[in-house]
This record gives C-alpha cells, sequence and structure tokens, in this order.
C-alpha cells in the first residue's frame, strides 16, 4: 500500500472508527477473545490493509494484543465474555473509499468471498475461477496476503503447487453482494451507470402497468398523464434506493 498507517487511518472518521472496533470486539468475543483481520471483511467495504491499521490502532499491550497464530496476524482480546455483549450486527456497511485502492479491495473481497466457501488448501486457480480478475491479478494479491501474514503460503511438495490457507470467515452472499455494489458506487461511471439501470428498472414495470391499463381501456389522456407523473416518481424510488445504503 502506498499511504502510510497514519494517513490510512486519518481518512476514516471517528463513527467509522468506532463501527469497524465495535464489530471487532463483538467477533472476538464470539471467538475466544481471538479476531483475524479478515473477518471484519464481510462487514466494510474497506481493504484488509485498512482493517489492520484500525485493529493495530487498539492494541495497548496488555488486554488487546497483537499476535501471531498459525503465522497470521492474530489480535487477542483479553477481557472479553461472549455472554457479556450482545450478538455483533452481521450487516455490510458502506465506508468512502480512496480510488487508488479500490481495484485492490474489490479483489480482495472476491477472494475472501471465494476462498470463505472452500476449505483447507485453497489454490489460486480456484479463487481466479470465482472471481472477474485475471489469474495473474490474483496471485499478485494472494503473494501480498501472504507476506502481509493475512493468510499463509504452503507447497504441496507432493504435487509441486503453491496453495493457500485462510482463517476461518464467515462471508454470507448477501454481505458480498453489497459490499460489491458499494465497491462499485465508489466509481463515478459506475455509480451512474449503476442508477440508470435501477432506473430504467422502475420505467421498464411503470411501462408494464400501462400497457395493463391500455388493454383495459383506459382513457388516453390518463395514460399519458400516468406517464408523465411515472418519470419523477421512478427518479425518487432510485434516489432512495440507494440512500438507505
Amino acid at each position: 500500500m502506498s499511504m502510510s498507517m497514519k494517513e490510512q487511518i486519518l481518512e476514516l472518521d471517528s463513527s467509522t472508527i468506532n463501527l469497524i472496533e465495535n464489530a471487532a470486539i463483538h467477533t472476538a468475543a464470539g471467538n475466544d477473545g481471538l479476531l483475524y483481520p479478515a473477518q471484519l471483511l464481510p462487514l466494510f467495504s474497506l481493504s484488509l490493509q485498512t482493517l489492520n491499521d484500525c485493529l493495530s490502532q487498539m492494541v495497548d499491550g496488555s488486554s488487546i494484543i497483537e499476535k501471531l497464530q498459525d503465522g497470521l496476524i492474530c489480535y487477542e482480546f483479553k477481557n472479553l465474555s461472549h455472554k457479556l455483549l450482545k450478538g455483533a450486527d452481521m450487516k455490510a456497511r458502506q465506508v468512502s473509499f480512496d480510488a487508488e485502492n479500490l481495484k485492490r479491495a474489490k479483489i480482495e473481497h472476491q477472494i475472501m468471498y471465494a476462498a470463505a466457501a472452500l476449505k483447507d488448501r485453497v489454490f489460486a486457480e480456484t479463487i481466479a475461477a470465482s472471481t472477474d480478475f485475471t489469474l495473474s491479478e490474483i496471485k499478485d494479491i494472494l503473494k501480498e496476503l501472504s507476506l502481509g501474514k493475512f493468510i499463509s503460503e504452503k507447497l504441496d511438495e507432493e504435487k509441486g503447487s503453491i496453495y493457500f490457507i485462510f482463517p476461518k470467515v464467515n462471508y454470507f452472499e448477501k454481505n458480498f453482494k453489497d459490499n460489491m455494489q458499494y465497491l462499485r458506487l465508489q466509481h463515478p461511471l459506475e455509480s451512474f451507470d449503476a442508477k440508470a439501470a435501477v432506473f430504467v428498472k422502475y420505467m421498464f414495470i411503470s411501462l408494464i402497468m400501462l400497457c395493463l391499463l391500455f388493454f383495459a381501456k383506459v382513457n388516453f389522456r390518463v395514460l399519458v398523464m400516468l406517464f408523465l407523473l411515472s418519470i419523477p416518481v421512478c427518479a425518487v424510488m432510485t434516489y432512495f434506493s440507494y440512500k438507505k445504503h
């Protein structure tokens, strides 16, 4: 990553950092006090490095420590009890993301979602077949994640193949779809295309309803008025469809 840890943290407002910290505490409480950064990825449209930077800021050397668990970066929360904490909100949250690292975040989320459905050994070819990116791009990111100790790289000596071990992550389909939508909307052109598609969908539904009214022999002037009214209605529905995210 080209930005320093301090610069990345400053890009997130205090409310977002608070959400990440709360999610970390609740997730760790349900995992015997241990938390891998990848376990937060399904909850935020951010990169692993950004989430890890936030987690590292929580470390105090006593109640919260950073360590290696089976060769992976892990955070241990010593004073937690799942009996004292309510369940974490597992809904994905949209977070503003810098354009420089947008593609990186998309690849990481697609990799983690694909890996979450696999067990034990994960091969780059298997991951690439489930993403929108080339095998070369997937291999590059897997290598970087391994060097960052978010995942571990192993050699199958019998086959001479490289495979990867991921921490256990529950990445639900709804969270993945939400995160992919959030990350697409970070790009101005893709944001316009996505909103235009929703607007067209609503207009198509309106036209179908108007056709039904036409065959029901509704007055033509009424149909024209309803058509003109449907345009701003569809625009408003499109607006609120994205505002709720």
